[in-house]
């Protein structure tokens, strides 16, 4: 992918500058984080608040996932036709070619989730629909057994829990069916037919 990215993605869109593709490899469970988001919030009004930059939780079970950091990417690319329109944070897929995930982290106050959720519907769509206008992109996405638009959100540590807990009933009952406790595949489907998932912290999703 990382490959593709500097290649037939550059190619189509037009991009004559050089960019970096970060891209990170894991044999192990492991944890991701919108770190601009993580980073403003840690310490507000010289109090730490979070001392754990932490949104999403993978276990690998034995596979290699591969990460790449999407937004930045994108970010790196701003004013050219490659850096416009919305983004999610990171792609990640694996080894054994079981799953391409594209994943969107939030760490928001709990009456925020939903408006956060319908904000990442759109930044997946049209992070598939760039990725996918490329055709050598669009060709190994599909060659995963499963496309993926993963929501991983979690509620801030220093939130009212009852609060919390009413807005993660309210999540649960508005997208049936639940896969399981807290991690929720929903009967819609993004662009591309990717599958999308929501999962509250400090739940893992499984590769």
């Amino acid at each position: 992918m990382k490959d593709l990215l500097l290649n037939a993605f550059k190619k189509h869109y037009g991009v004559v500058r050089s960019f970096a593709v970060d891209e990170s490899i894991f044999q192990t469970d492991f944890v991701l984080a919108d770190e601009k988001a993580c980073h403003a919030c840690a310490v507000k009004d010289d109090v730490q608040k979070c001392a754990r930059h932490e949104v999403a939780k993978f276990e690998c079970k034995d596979k290699i996932a591969t990460v790449i950091d999407y937004e930045r990417l994108i970010d790196e690319l701003a004013g050219t036709k490659a850096g416009e329109g919305k983004k999610c944070d990171k792609i990640v897929y694996t080894s054994d070619k079981s799953q391409f995930i594209l994943n969107e982290l939030t760490c928001s106050q709990g009456k925020y989730i939903e408006s956060k959720r319908a904000k990442a519907m759109i930044q997946l769509n049209q992070s598939i629909s760039k990725l996918c206008a490329v055709p050598e992109i669009h060709q190994f996405v599909r060659s995963f057994q499963q496309q993926v638009g993963l929501f991983s959100y979690r509620i801030k540590d220093d939130e009212n829990t009852g609060n919390s807990n009413q807005a993660i009933q309210g999540m649960q009952q508005f997208f049936q069916p639940l896969k399981a406790i807290s991690v929720i595949q929903t009967t819609k489907s993004l662009d591309e037919n990717f599958d999308f998932v929501q999962v509250l912290y400090p739940n893992e999703y499984e590769l």
